[in-house]
């Protein structure tokens, strides 16, 4: 009698190690795939910052540019169509440095999502297989 419950005990044991055995290899491959993602994220946020340093540069030549042209306007129209133009050239400028960093920004956050996605639907399969 104390043998066959020494037995059962065994059994349930050895049940209970292999389930946080199971458990410890997904930790370890979830942590492992967050680590890789961690890289590849912090990898993202130096190449827009890079992005976006050369964007700052453009932006910089292209004002210098205009101010060169609008020098070149005023010579030959008036100072208010100058401003007038040169606002426009300005706006135009911020618009398109906007859309730009936008437009990176949900690219990487779409990028994201389906990463979350992946993780959130291996959970749901492996739960529910």
């Amino acid at each position: 009698c104390e043998l066959t419950r020494a037995k059962e005990q065994l059994e349930l044991v050895r049940s209970q190690l292999h389930t946080l055995r199971g458990e410890n290899d997904e930790l370890r491959l979830k942590y492992s795939n967050l680590e890789r993602t961690a890289k590849t994220t912090g990898a993202q946020l130096l190449e827009e910052r890079c992005k976006s340093d050369e964007l700052s540069k453009q932006v910089k030549a292209m004002s210098q540019n205009m101010m060169s042209v609008m020098g070149q306007q005023e010579a030959s129209a008036t100072a208010k169509e100058a401003t007038g133009l040169q606002k426009r050239c300005f706006k135009l400028v911020q618009q398109n440095t906007a859309l730009t960093v936008q437009s990176r920004l949900l690219r990487r956050q779409k990028g994201w999502a389906e990463a979350k996605a992946h993780v959130l639907q291996d959970e749901v399969t492996r739960i529910y297989p």
